[in-house]
């Protein structure tokens, strides 16, 4: 069992632990299910929460957030619509 640390940013785009944990599971469980190296998913969700409050590229994420290709990665799985009428995931949480 990987054991996961959870730092926290000082950015005020970043969501609290408490509310993160209430949509953890939902985050979770469109992951790939093949495998891969543990993503920090709370890390991820306030580094995408970053780039939509600054207006940022991903490129210019700040260094402690994760990898930007692991930040647009995750992105992509979470706006991914397999019906066109359906909220994404993202616009959901």
């Amino acid at each position: 069992e990987l054991a996961y640390v959870i730092y926290y940013h000082h950015y005020s785009s970043d969501i609290i632990p408490d509310h993160f944990n209430l949509i953890r599971a939902y985050l979770e469980g469109v992951r790939e299910r093949t495998a891969r190296t543990p993503i920090d998913l709370y890390d991820t969700f306030c580094a995408k929460l970053y780039t939509m409050k600054k207006a940022c590229t991903w490129h210019y994420l700040p260094s402690d957030f994760s990898k930007w290709q692991t930040v647009y990665y995750c992105w992509v799985l979470w706006t991914k619509q397999n019906d066109p009428t359906e909220m994404t995931l993202l616009t959901r949480v």
